[in-house]
């Protein structure tokens, strides 16, 4: 295993001694007693140089391969940051989020800093030009080979002396600077780019804040595109680490969001099937209120409806109280009530985070005791994390999944 990576599953009690203290003062994680404490959230965090993973609930690692971790990590990390860069956000996450935003723009400000070296190297301007006796820079080699020197008073003067211009002067200060912020973020960040740390630095006297000076300078001459794009990623990097110490976060109490939205998206979720589904209402005060019930995913197959409830349990723990309630199997239960008439068959699934060799697993069945030949079950099933967010990653559906999946429940 990466020495540097520290990693946890969310919702797992684990020793206190493990973790920063900070982490309890910030409410990534909560005291249970006796010297432990409970994972609270789902994410990445960066801390004095250690890399902490909290897995999302389900995950397990398979085997004693740590490679193989690291390359879960890794996974878990780049959905982490596709997400957060491409998703509308429930309100609890825009809050989350915008106590953390520094340190959120932090990290996917080194992720373009990183993947823009991965492609282009280091900042390089080929327009470098020398002048004579001009105001940059002597080059005293180039005017070895190049300028008549003269003899005075027995000693050797150059009267002409080539110089590199100080636009060339400032492209050498920002490749320098450039270079440097790219050690710095592989030294960060590198391990979830397959990147080894590296000290190679470059000596540069200035301060962080003429460091900022020079890539402005720069910015203001240059009319590439990419060019411009690298200066203010570098100029924002160069801000944010002066304001937070190089430590980052990226991490939700409200995994379930993502989750939701990611088997949304795999499972091909037809929006314009809720239209069929109830409408509760409040009457108060001489007004109708419409409450909002809906289920997460609605799907069709050969004239079935399938109805998913995506739920983000640690079904691996075998904590059977953290099983669907009485509350989610009524609300499913329902929904069959509700939409009947307009299918041959409706079907209810339970969808959970688990780890397991094959992409899914039967899970278990739910339903009213006595009742079960009117109410029906809802069928829970649940689909390995790992290779869901391959799945997603890939940005290819699961309908393959999904009708394997339906083929098992039918037959049951």
């Amino acid at each position: 295993m990466n020495e540097r990576f520290k990693v946890f599953e969310e919702g797992s009690e684990i020793n206190e001694e493990l973790i920063p203290f900070v982490f309890l003062r910030e409410g990534y994680v909560e005291g249970i007693g006796n010297g432990f404490v409970k994972i609270k959230i789902c994410g990445v965090i960066n801390f004095n140089k250690e890399i902490y993973v909290f897995m999302p609930k389900g995950y397990q690692p398979k085997g004693t391969d740590a490679k193989e971790m690291v390359q879960d990590c890794k996974l878990f990390f780049e959905i982490m940051l596709n997400y957060n860069r491409n998703n509308n956000f429930s309100i609890e996450e825009i809050e989350w989020n915008g106590k953390h935003k520094k340190e959120i723009d932090f990290v996917q400000n080194i992720d373009w800093i990183i993947r823009d070296f991965q492609e282009n190297g280091i900042y390089q301007d080929e327009s470098i030009r020398y002048e004579t006796n001009g105001k940059g820079r002597i080059q005293w080699q180039k005017t070895l080979n190049t300028k008549q020197p003269y003899i005075i008073d027995r000693n050797i003067v150059y009267l002409d002396v080539i110089t590199k211009n100080y636009e060339s002067n400032l492209n050498d200060m920002v490749r320098v600077i450039h270079n440097n912020i790219v050690k710095e973020c592989i030294n960060l960040i590198g391990d979830f780019y397959n990147l080894k740390p590296n000290n190679n630095y470059q000596q540069l006297n200035l301060d962080t804040p003429k460091q900022i000076l020079v890539l402005k300078k720069k910015l203001n001459t240059t009319f590439k595109i990419r060019e411009s794009m690298l200066l203010k990623n570098l100029i924002s990097y160069l801000e944010l680490k002066h304001d937070n110490n190089q430590n980052y976060i990226l991490a939700t109490p409200y995994f379930y969001h993502i989750w939701e939205d990611i088997l949304k998206k795999l499972f091909v979720h037809q929006p314009e099937l809720q239209k069929l589904m109830p409408r509760p209402y409040w009457e108060f005060l001489h007004d109708r209120i419409h409450t909002v019930q809906l289920p997460d995913i609605l799907i069709t197959h050969e004239n079935n409806l399938i109805i998913i409830d995506a739920k983000y349990y640690s079904i691996s723990t075998k904590k059977f109280n953290k099983l669907p309630g009485w509350q989610s199997i009524v609300k499913q239960i329902h929904y069959n009530f509700a939409v009947k008439e307009y299918f041959k068959d409706s079907y209810n699934m339970f969808i959970f985070p688990i780890s397991t060799e094959n992409v899914f697993e039967y899970i278990g069945r739910a339903s009213v005791e006595g009742l079960e030949n009117e109410y029906g079950y809802v069928y829970g099933y649940g689909l390995d994390i790992i290779q869901v967010f391959k799945y997603f990653k890939s940005r290819n559906n699961m309908k393959v999944i999904e009708r394997n999946i339906i083929s098992d429940l039918l037959s049951r």
